[in-house]
């Protein structure tokens, strides 16, 4: 009796939560009870006439009561959890991503897994490209050691933004298509062949854009109004004439371009 006594003891919390449920349940036996019965009516009237065995149906839910009793705790505990997600749920927004989620679970659990064993063998991928990046060094010139030394310490900012660059990896996996298309269409080909990146004309773009930023700064400084006597004046001036020349001789060349 002694020994049963202390188990009863060490149960103390569970039988006390049992009896509240139990208790809570019988003060509520008479709504539960009106609601089955309800249900349990609603059923019968949906359902064809002599298609319900009774008996059969009683047997089966004095059969589950017991389980039923026995869960109660747990879905006491459970419920207010419930209620947080279904009211998650009710925000149109998460539903739709959620569908989205589930309607694309093989891929995300493939990603995931995938991920998951990258970063798990993440070390071991670091410490090889190390050792090959010492033997590579060892073999290299003298001269092009500073390069792999400069490789060697860039490792662990790589290795620091992989998470970074696993996130960016849907946006590329969109974007390079796209890239792709532009690369081999012919617009692009003529881009490349119509001289417009050579070096000169990349050098005279340069410079007129340095011209343009330094005019516009000291324009900012010491704004000046320039009537036509004053730009007759401005003629005069060996580098403005310079650049008037230099657009007279391009007005000249493009318009024999353009009437070709």
């Amino acid at each position: 009796k002694a020994e049963a006594l202390d188990q009863i003891m060490d149960k103390m919390e569970l039988i006390a939560l049992t009896l509240e449920s139990a208790d809570g349940f019988l003060k509520r036996s008479d709504t539960v009870i009106e609601n089955v019965a309800g249900s349990v009516q609603d059923v019968r009237n949906m359902a064809p006439a002599g298609n319900i065995d009774v008996e059969k149906t009683v047997s089966v839910m004095t059969e589950s009561l017991p389980v039923l009793l026995d869960a109660l705790p747990r879905l006491t505990h459970s419920l207010p959890r419930l209620l947080a997600l279904a009211e998650k749920l009710d925000d149109p927004a998460k539903a739709e991503a959620l569908d989205q989620i589930i309607d694309k679970m093989e891929l995300v659990a493939l990603t995931l897994e995938s991920a998951d064993g990258f970063l798990k063998r993440s070390d071991t991928v670091i410490e090889n490209i190390a050792d090959s990046v010492n033997d590579v060094r060892k073999l290299a010139p003298a001269d092009e050691l500073n390069l792999l030394g400069t490789v060697a310490q860039t490792l662990p900012q790589l290795a620091a933004s992989l998470p970074q660059l696993v996130a960016l990896l849907p946006s590329m996996t969109r974007v390079v298509p796209q890239l792709q298309a532009v690369l081999d269409s012919d617009e692009f080909d003529a881009l490349m062949t119509s001289g417009v990146f050579s070096p000169k004309t990349v050098g005279i773009v340069s410079e007129a854009g340095n011209a343009l930023v330094n005019s516009y700064e000291t324009n900012q400084v010491q704004p000046q109004s320039i009537g036509f006597f004053g730009l007759l004046r401005a003629m005069q001036d060996p580098d403005v004439q310079r650049a008037l020349g230099f657009f007279m001789e391009f007005s000249k060349r493009f318009g024999q371009a353009i009437n070709k």
